[in-house]
């Protein structure tokens, strides 16, 4: 792996010849990666960056994951006139996400509704329950009729079956019938 060993020194020496960096849709740091040709990855580049903005060499201007400016500490660097963008859509208006605030806002919102009594909430939250409840009671009732259409058909094949081989049971002997377990319905279950 080759190593850039005068990456940061041409970053330095780029932002205090040419200003700062600046691209309306929050690409300046891959505008600055290109302008100084950095030929390692962009994540390897936005740690550097990182690191000299920690380090106190650059400022950079960063709202949520887009940053718009990138500028050189140097005392002559105020004076010069910020490089642009060559993208297309750097002309066009950007609008700037607060993450912060619509994260707040998102979470109280959610708190709000997971907060409101079930009889006096919003229309959507109040339907939901009652929604799932009525789908688990058609499959419930779907379930219990197919169950029950198995058991007769069961019944009905064992009696033909008993028919054609003209098999009576013995008076001791067990036979599926509804008088066995496994045509009787728990207590608890109803159709």
């Amino acid at each position: 792996m080759h190593r850039d060993a005068t990456a940061r020194s041409r970053i330095k020496e780029y932002l205090r010849s040419h200003g700062p960096v600046e691209d309306p849709s929050g690409h300046a740091t891959r505008v600055l990666r290109q302008a100084v040709d950095y030929q390692g990855s962009a994540v390897a580049f936005i740690q550097m960056l990182a690191a000299m903005d920690r380090d106190g060499e650059l400022e950079r201007t960063i709202v949520g994951k887009r940053t718009y400016r990138v500028e050189g500490l140097a005392d002559s660097a105020s004076a010069l006139v910020p490089v642009h963008s060559s993208d297309p859509s750097a002309g066009a208006p950007v609008a700037l996400i607060d993450y912060e605030r619509l994260a707040k806002a998102i979470v109280s919102e959610l708190a709000d509704r997971l907060s409101t009594p079930s009889g006096s909430g919003s229309p959507a939250v109040n339907h939901m329950p009652s929604q799932s409840t009525n789908t688990a009671a058609a499959e419930r009732a779907r379930l219990v009729q197919e169950r029950d259409d198995y058991a007769a058909r069961l019944h009905e094949a064992r009696h033909r079956l008993d028919e054609l081989l003209g098999d009576e049971p013995a008076a001791g002997e067990a036979r599926l019938d509804d008088a066995s377990p496994l045509f009787r319905k728990p207590a608890n279950f109803s159709s």
